[in-house]
């Protein structure tokens, strides 16, 4: 039973590491010229079908795979913001 928890243990743990170094997290808050939080709005990852609106409190969080993006925020009564080379590291949040 111990030799089947310790190869279990071997198999999973090298797969949790390797699952953490290529996950991140993109994470902001959209706001108008004067601060206000903007509700609903847009945020996506171009290139992919990673995106997600914007919180009550104008915040966003979008997990994606390690890498280099280009993020388009969008709302409808506002001119769209696209910034890139946006750069994610692994384990980590990038805003």
């Amino acid at each position: 039973m111990r030799k089947l928890r310790v190869l279990i243990a071997l198999l999973v743990l090298p797969t949790l590491i390797f699952a953490q170094s290529t996950t991140a997290k993109l994470a902001g808050v959209v706001t108008d010229a004067d601060g206000n939080a903007l509700v609903g709005a847009n945020v996506v990852v171009e290139g992919t079908n990673l995106g997600a609106a914007t919180d009550e409190l104008g915040r966003y969080y979008i997990g994606v795979p390690v890498g280099n993006y280009t993020v388009r925020a969008e709302h409808s009564y506002y001119s769209t913001v696209i910034k890139s080379g946006v750069k994610t590291s692994g384990g980590s949040t990038t805003t």
